[in-house]
C-alpha cells in the first residue's frame, strides 16, 4: 500500500521518475542539502532523484528528497526556473503549481491558504485523491524563493492512526528551513553563446526561423475570445532568454474594423504586469503587425521584446522574454537578428488585407524611466 500511495503522491509533484526505498527509523534525521539550501528532519534517510520535467516555462531539473513512515509519506522538492522567467505576480505562479498538481494527480482542493516564510510568499495547500480503494489526504506547502520553488509535502493513508500522522507531518513541516539566496536582486551568470544559430523551419506552421539553439516544440488547447484554439510554440532557451515562436489559427477571418482589437488585445495579454515602454505598427508582406518592448514590473519579473502578426486567421508571435539584468549591446544584436531572420509563408495568393495601420513609431507615447 505505501508503495502504491508513493505512486499517486508523486504523480502530484510530476515526478513519477526512479525508484525509491521505503524505510522507518524510531530516530528522525536531520537532513541538510548545500545545493537545495535548505534543512528539514525526516524520519529516515531520504532517498534523492533528479529528473527533467517540461513546463511551461520551458524544461528545468526538479530535485526530489522522500521518506516514508508507518503512517505517513515525507516528500520535498525544489525546482529552479530561468532567470528570465516573469515572477512578478508571484501569486499567479503559486496558483498555477496548485492547480497543476492537483489536476495531475486527479486531486480534490479540500481547503487552501496564504502563508509566507522569511517574507517571501507561499501556500498551504490541503487535498485528497482517491485512487482505486486507496486514498490518501496530503498537506502541501509551496513556497517562492526568488526563482526557485520549494514544495514540502506529506501524504496520509486514510487507515493512519490520526493523532500519529498529524504528529509527525507537523514535525516535518515545522522543522524545514532554508537559506535565503545572497541578494533577492543577484544577476544570474551571462550565458554561454553559440556562434552557429540553428535554422529552423517549420511546414505545418508555414514559417522559418533562426534561433541561438536547438528549439523545442510544444502544442497546447487554450480558451480565447474566440473559442478554444491549439496554440504552437517553438522555443529555444539560453539562461539569459528564451527565444519563441508561437502561431495559432483562429475559427474564422477577422475583419478589417477587428484587426487592431485583435493585435492590441494579444500585445496587452503579453504585456501583463510588465511595464510597455514602445510600441509601432509594422507590415510583413502586406500583412498588419505591432512590434513592442516592454520592461519588467518587478524586480523578479522579465522583460520582453516581441512582433506580432495576423495573416489572415493565423496569428504569429516572435518574442523574447529576458532578464533585465541581462541586457547588453551582444543581446540587442540577438534580439535584431532573431526578429529580422523570421519569414512566413502566405497560405495562397490573397490580396494584401486592408487596415488602417501604418509604420509609424508610437514611443513617444511611453516613457522610458
Amino acid at each position: 500500500m505505501v508503495q502504491r500511495a508513493l505512486t499517486v503522491l508523486i504523480a502530484l509533484c510530476l515526478f513519477a521518475q526512479g525508484s525509491f526505498a521505503i524505510g522507518q527509523s524510531k530516530e528522525w534525521i536531520k537532513y541538510s542539502s548545500p545545493e537545495g539550501r535548505f534543512t528539514v528532519l525526516f524520519p529516515s534517510q531520504p532517498t534523492e532523484n533528479k529528473a527533467d520535467v517540461d513546463t511551461v516555462a520551458g524544461k528545468i531539473a526538479m530535485h526530489s528528497f522522500l521518506a516514508t513512515s508507518e503512517n505517513n509519506i515525507f516528500l520535498l522538492i525544489y525546482a529552479d526556473f530561468p532567470e528570465y522567467t516573469d515572477f512578478s505576480d508571484p501569486e499567479h505562479i503559486l496558483d498555477a503549481g496548485r492547480d497543476g498538481g492537483l489536476r495531475n494527480a486527479h486531486a480534490e482542493l479540500i481547503s487552501e491558504k496564504r502563508v509566507t516564510m522569511k517574507g517571501y510568499p507561499g501556500r498551504e495547500v490541503i487535498a485528497k485523491t482517491v485512487r482505486a480503494d486507496l486514498t490518501i489526504n496530503m498537506t502541501l506547502h509551496f513556497y517562492l524563493v526568488k526563482k526557485r520553488v520549494y514544495q514540502v509535502i506529506t501524504g496520509k493513508f486514510k487507515e493512519s492512526t490520526e493523532g500519529d500522522s498529524k504528529a509527525e507531518a507537523t514535525k516535518f513541516f515545522d522543522s524545514f528551513d532554508f537559506t535565503e539566496p545572497e541578494s533577492k536582486n543577484e544577476a544570474a551568470p551571462s550565458a554561454p553563446r553559440s556562434g552557429e544559430w540553428v535554422k529552423f523551419a517549420s511546414s505545418a506552421g508555414r514559417f522559418n526561423s533562426l534561433f541561438p539553439l536547438q528549439p523545442t516544440e510544444r502544442s497546447s488547447d487554450i480558451d480565447t475570445v474566440r473559442g478554444k484554439v491549439s496554440l504552437h510554440s517553438i522555443t529555444s532557451e539560453r539562461q539569459d532568454a528564451a527565444f519563441l515562436v508561437a502561431y495559432a489559427d483562429y475559427p474564422f477571418e477577422a475583419k478589417d474594423a477587428e484587426i487592431d482589437g485583435v493585435l492590441d488585445g494579444v500585445r496587452n495579454v503579453l504585456i501583463k504586469n510588465r511595464r510597455l515602454v514602445s510600441e509601432k505598427n509594422i507590415t510583413m508582406k502586406g500583412y498588419p503587425g505591432i512590434e513592442f518592448k516592454a520592461k519588467a514590473g518587478s524586480p523578479t519579473g522579465a522583460g520582453m521584446i516581441g512582433r506580432i502578426y495576423l495573416v489572415k486567421k493565423r496569428l504569429y508571435q516572435v518574442l523574447i522574454q529576458y532578464a533585465d539584468t541581462q541586457r547588453s549591446a551582444e543581446f540587442d544584436k540577438d534580439v535584431t537578428k532573431f526578429l529580422d531572420s523570421f519569414d512566413f509563408n502566405e497560405p495562397e495568393p490573397v490580396k494584401a488585407l486592408a487596415t488602417n495601420r501604418v509604420p509609424n513609431w508610437k514611443s513617444e507615447r511611453f516613457s522610458m524611466r
